[in-house]
């Protein structure tokens, strides 16, 4: 039965998209050509539509993701969490120049996001309740953990993350 759970959700955002297609469901913002690659560092138009309503779907899929490196206290773990910003925090300029704020999961907890603005777009606009879709690497600490690398890898050595937020990708 899980099997069947599994592929059905990584089938969601197929059978989004070609109801999309067929104007079957609402979206708030267009999809970008296909085939189209982003380049690295900058902002573009994310591939996958905004389906009206799909927040909450797509918040509980990926938020399992993250409790599940939470109860397993795991470090360096990729994750996809969808969320709604939960607080925006002042930037860190120590070192390398990261954009932080919190996302708040189910369970209470919160997790820290660090994105790196030297390597990636600063988030223009951002506020508490935003909705937000990110890839990174998930490091457990007893505050709920951190969530970076939600950027590219100029070395082209760790997975490359990102940040969809408001049509656009950061990357």
């Amino acid at each position: 039965m899980t099997e069947y759970f599994s592929c059905l959700r990584q089938m969601t955002p197929i059978i989004l998209a070609v109801l999309t297609c067929f104007n079957l469901v609402a979206c708030t913002t267009e999809p970008a050509p296909r085939g189209q690659q982003p380049s690295a560092g900058q902002a573009t138009e994310f591939g996958s539509p905004r389906i009206a309503n799909s927040a909450t779907a797509d918040r509980t899929d990926y938020e399992q993701e993250v409790l599940a490196a939470q109860k397993a206290q795991a470090r360096k773990v990729e994750v996809t969490v969808a969320e709604r910003v939960f607080k925006v925090l002042p930037d860190d300029r120590q070192g390398l120049p990261h954009q932080l704020f919190l996302i708040q999961l189910d369970n209470g907890t919160t997790v820290k996001i660090a994105h790196d603005t030297k390597l990636a777009p600063y988030l223009q606009n951002l506020q508490a309740g935003d909705f937000v879709r990110i890839h990174g690497e998930y490091i457990w600490n007893n505050r709920g953990g951190v969530i970076h690398w939600t950027h590219h890898d100029p070395g082209g050595r760790h997975e490359p993350g990102w940040i969809d937020y408001n049509g656009q990708r950061y990357q």
